[in-house]
């Protein structure tokens, strides 16, 4: 369906009304996170993107079912942003905008974060302030010490494993939605701060204890958050390229 669907505008109306269907498919453990993208892209209608958002927030946030694939779902609408107030859509993705690289205010990206920033459980799953810097370090290390394991034996992924690998996407997926949120935003950069510390974040990307693969991720928040030149914002709490010339 996936390949009927890619970059076929037709199919993706199609589909449109069926989006509950395949994120109710995620429940068993059937992977529609991709199909659920393609469907997604011919949606020009900001107040269908904000009730979906709503609806996948709501399916985390309120019925703890708290996935990787729906924080994956959160970030592709918010690179697909779309203008939510009175009017028509601005663009589909920050390189769109040209010399003017702000979004609107109500575009997908601060309509997602304005959701989820009230949840005190999205900031202990993000992990950026130094409170958080046991458990995330644990969780890193008892999915790639257990990973490592099962390749030297040639041991097949089993059960335990696999939840261990949702605890780090998890993480990630959440460290991947701030970034997408921040990105070219200067609203989004004002709150992405608010929920890190700045040397708990660099801290993540110099420890030994931090895979490379997972380090590209906190690099990445780094850019947006804090390298990342963004017109009509204050340069007194961005960092130069000087400060982080050692990572």
């Amino acid at each position: 369906m996936f390949a009927i669907c890619y970059t076929n505008v037709s199919c993706q109306k199609f589909l449109l009304p069926e989006l509950n269907f395949f994120l109710d498919l995620i429940n068993h453990g059937i992977e529609t996170g991709m199909l659920i993208s393609e469907v997604i892209k011919c949606n020009r209608d900001p107040v269908y993107s904000k009730d979906f958002i709503k609806y996948l927030i709501n399916k985390i946030f309120k019925e703890g079912y708290f996935k990787s694939t729906l924080f994956k779902q959160l970030i592709r609408m918010a690179e697909h942003s779309t203008f939510l107030g009175d009017g028509e859509p601005e663009a589909d993705n920050a390189e769109d905008l040209g010399k003017n690289d702000q979004l609107p205010e109500n575009s997908n990206q601060q309509f997602i974060l304005k959701q989820v920033i009230g949840y005190p459980k999205f900031r202990q799953l993000l992990m950026m302030k130094q409170e958080y810097t046991i458990k995330k370090l644990g969780v890193i290390k008892t999915y790639a010490k257990k990973k490592e394991q099962y390749n030297l034996s040639k041991k097949e992924d089993d059960a335990s494993l696999l939840q261990d690998k949702e605890r780090l996407d998890l993480h990630l997926a959440i460290v991947d939605l701030v970034s997408a949120c921040a990105r070219n935003s200067p609203f989004g950069i004002a709150q992405a701060q608010k929920l890190i510390e700045c040397e708990e974040l660099l801290h993540s990307l110099l420890t030994d204890a931090v895979p490379y693969l997972v380090k590209k991720h906190y690099f990445n928040l780094l850019y947006e958050v804090y390298l990342r030149k963004v017109p009509g914002l204050d340069d007194s709490n961005r960092l130069s390229c000087s400060d982080v010339k050692f990572i």
